[in-house]
């Protein structure tokens, strides 16, 4: 959320100092994740334009399931959206949003290939969209007729017939594969915090600004035995693209709750402002949250096998257009 200068608020409260529990956090931090677990998240982005008085919202739920290694051992998952996305808690009523989502079904299940210290690397099964993509047009076509229709498919089949195009799109377009799966693991030294440069797409081009991080590891437990890892930021002055007769401000703060025992993402809340001089600035909220029907494991002892992490990292009113965009801006 903006206030009146522009500044973003961010309302994640830590929690009081009583309610750390004494449980020593190694600065090490490991994922561990047997191949076949399956997590599914609630996913919710809010975008704020200064000037407009409504937020909009996109929601929906996504299955996370780590899947078998590469024949070269790169860790996988695999993407699976469970149900509609909602658009301002509604489904998608306007044509362009109709189609795009109708169309970007195509894309699941996603398979990705991720690092060890948690960051995306690449999607990992373009021959698999491609497949499935020929019955698409058709099926579509059944509901929907015009000029826009057929402009957006033909456009589709031609982007999707390029690995690098489809995967710059995930790499850089979509928040949730760039808020969820940042390197967050890796070693923190012995003060518990590091620096990192972490990018969003809030631009509509695949230049967009880098936010100066600093990560911030919790050396003690919360109240429940979650590990807690905090991010504070911003636009960094040194990006080359600003010197460029172009120049931005903006914050990123992010707090992030993992599990006990596992250390996969329970909770991810995160909030960026980016303002270009001269234009209008604009906020970005994501909150992802891990559904489940059964209690959280608690158990401290770390896991003697099915690693996911071979070894540990060291680096530091109306809408007035379509929504959709925002998923992949």
């Amino acid at each position: 959320m903006l206030d009146r200068n522009n500044s973003l608020i961010y309302d994640t409260a830590i929690p009081p100092v009583e309610l750390w529990r004494a449980v020593d956090v190694v600065p090490q931090l490991r994922q561990y994740c047997v191949v076949g677990t399956k997590r599914c998240y609630g996913v919710q982005l809010c975008f704020e334009d200064e000037g407009e008085e409504k937020t909009n919202s996109i929601r929906y739920r996504v299955d996370v399931r780590r899947i078998a290694d590469t024949d070269s051992g790169q860790c996988r998952f695999q993407l699976q959206r469970q149900e509609a996305v909602y658009i301002n808690d509604q489904e998608p009523d306007r044509l362009a949003d109709e189609l795009a989502y109708k169309a970007g079904q195509v894309f699941y299940p996603l398979n990705l290939i991720v690092a060890a210290d948690g960051g995306f690397l690449q999607i990992d099964n373009h021959a698999d969209i491609l497949k499935r993509w020929p019955s698409a047009p058709h099926q579509l076509q059944g509901y929907y007729v015009g000029k826009l229709v057929e402009d957006y498919l033909c456009q589709m089949d031609n982007h999707l017939q390029s690995f690098d195009y489809v995967n710059q799109s995930f790499a850089h377009h979509d928040w949730f594969i760039q808020s969820f799966f940042k390197p967050i693991y890796g070693d923190y030294g012995d003060r518990y915090e590091r620096e990192s440069t972490y990018r969003f797409p809030v631009l509509e081009s695949y230049v967009y600004p880098g936010y100066t991080v600093k990560e911030s590891l919790h050396p003690y437990v919360n109240d429940f035995g979650a590990y807690v890892v905090q991010h504070h930021g911003h636009i960094g002055a040194d990006e080359a693209w600003i010197s460029n007769d172009y120049s931005a401000q903006g914050e990123y703060h992010a707090y992030l709750l993992l599990h006990p025992r596992f250390r996969h993402i329970l909770s991810l809340v995160s909030a960026l402002s980016y303002k270009p001089n001269g234009l209008p600035a604009k906020a970005v909220t994501i909150k992802v949250f891990l559904l489940q029907d059964r209690p959280l494991d608690c158990d401290f002892q770390e896991p003697k096998h099915n690693l996911y992490m071979s070894e540990v990292p060291n680096r530091g009113a109306e809408r007035k257009e379509s929504i959709w965009k925002k998923l992949f801006n």
